[in-house]
């Protein structure tokens, strides 16, 4: 309800005739279990790289970077940083997972994409469960994340609030109670402006790469 201002209520039925699952994600098992040690959202843009370069250059951890498009156009705007850090990192190399979805046009109107986070954090959500692993990351500068109103026409959920600290909570609630287990939704760049970001993947020797978001 924070997220976009509306009211939602969650169902959950048995699907008469499911998809193939190991066409979306592999759930039977991956060859990253026991080596992925983070899971974080990775849309191609500056923050997610900065998030990346302190998931595998900084702490010399391996991290799936999962990306959710709707379309093909940005695959490889996308795959150009991560092929890149992949040469920096070594053997923290990261591994980028990109998922197609997309809804049907009847399916709403709405034009605003409010609540446009949830479902790459649904996404995320289960690659982390099927790895073994209890937590989210989201990069976003809090600039952005804190929803700061840049005019007074921009009031309530017009300013973006797809990754704000009490959308993550939110979202770690519910996923713990899917998970049935404790599952945690963080920003480790909630306190860091856009210039935070920029000096952190310089010092880290990835200045370069900043081109490529």
């Amino acid at each position: 309800g924070f997220l976009s201002e509306d009211d939602y209520r969650f169902e959950f039925v048995p699907y008469p005739a499911p998809p193939d699952g190991g066409s979306y994600l592999p759930f039977a098992g991956t060859p990253f279990d026991g080596l992925v040690e983070a899971v974080a959202l990775f849309s191609g843009g500056l923050d997610s790289l900065g998030g990346a370069v302190e998931e595998a250059v900084v702490r010399g951890r391996k991290a799936m970077l999962v990306n959710h498009r709707s379309n093909e156009k940005p695959s490889r705007r996308v795959a150009g940083p991560a092929d890149a850090l992949r040469d920096r990192a070594g053997a923290a190399a990261p591994v980028l997972f990109s998922l197609l979805a997309n809804k049907a046009e009847g399916l709403t109107r709405d034009y605003t994409q409010r609540s446009r986070s949830f479902l790459p954090a649904a996404i995320a959500a289960a690659v982390a469960a099927v790895l073994g692993l209890d937590r989210v990351t989201f990069y976003e500068n809090g600039v952005l994340a804190l929803n700061l109103p840049v005019s007074a026409q921009v009031v309530g959920a017009w300013a973006t609030r797809t990754t704000h600290p009490k959308v993550l909570g939110g979202f770690a609630r519910l996923f713990t109670l899917l998970a049935g287990r404790p599952f945690a939704v963080e920003n480790p760049f909630l306190w860091k402006t856009k210039a935070d970001v920029v000096r952190g993947i310089a010092a880290a020797g990835c200045g370069d790469l900043i081109g490529r978001t």
